[in-house]
Formats: C-alpha cells, structure tokens, sequence
C-alpha cells in the first residue's frame, strides 16, 4: 500500500538491525521533538534486490513536528562521504546512473569540493558534507524482544 495505519505494531529486530538502534536525548516544547546530536547514526539503506546498506551520519539530530498519529520533520546532520559514495555505486547500478539521472564520477567529485565538516587529519580535506532529509513517521508501538534466561549448568 501507499500508507501505513497509525497504532500498528512493530518488533525491534535485535538480530539484525542492533546496530541500527540508536538513542537519542532531546525533548518536546509545543509539540516538536528537538534531539541533541549524537556523534554517528547508522542509517540503513536498500534497494530492492541489492543488500542492505547504511549511512554514516555525524552530529545526527531531529526535529519532529509530533501528533497523535504520525510525526513530521527532519533528520539533519554530516554525512560521510565514503559511506554515501559507496551505498549510491553499490545499490544504484552504472547503467542506471547513465540513463541521464547521474554522473556517479561527478557527483562523487562534487560531494569532494563541497565537503564542510570532519577534515582528515593527515590531508585536511573534509571528509562529510552537511545534509538533511524530510522523514515522516506514522505512530507505531514498538514491541521489544524478550532477553532469553540465562541458565546456569555445572558439569562434574
């Protein structure tokens, strides 16, 4: 479908997306949640039929419009660019990247010559370039996964 319905549920997948789970601080005036930045997001990134994938994004924080069902606003920060690069040449194929809709060289280029933040240490070249992107959000309850007992066996 096109939408999601406000008050489903949904698992936390601690198998597979532990290291996607991240927290953050911040707090609520006049209904926009404001975070504090953290040092890297992990932000996850597919394609259909291609494996997963992330960005790295340095300084992440969000500002939230929030309702009683959904929440609107945007995830700013630095993305890294070796992760960006790297996620648009392995999920985005060469020859979809021609049809005219990107130079993958360029932009790659670009992103170089326009980086403002995290410079190397050894060359000075920045190494992440300032970004945001719009996030909608639908409310959701999130179910957390049961930690398993530990059982404790001796052997003689």
């Amino acid at each position: 479908g096109t939408a999601f319905t406000p008050g489903a549920t949904q698992t936390i997948d601690v198998r597979w997306g532990q290291s996607f789970v991240s927290q953050l601080k911040g707090k609520i005036v006049e209904c926009v949640l404001t975070t504090e930045p953290i040092d890297w997001l992990k932000w996850p990134n597919t394609q259909p039929g291609v494996a997963s994938g992330y960005y790295m994004i340095r300084d992440a924080r969000l500002q939230l419009n929030l309702t009683q069902q959904m929440a609107k606003g945007f995830l700013g920060g630095y993305t890294d660019i070796e992760s960006f690069s790297h996620q648009l040449n392995t999920n985005w194929a060469t020859h979809h990247q021609s049809y005219g809709q990107l130079a993958g060289a360029s932009l790659d280029k670009a992103l170089r010559r326009l980086a403002d933040a995290y410079p190397d240490p050894k060359t000075g070249q920045n190494t992440a370039i300032s970004s945001a992107v719009e996030l909608i959000f639908t409310q959701a309850y999130l179910v957390h996964p049961q930690k398993k007992p530990v059982v404790a066996a001796s052997s003689r």
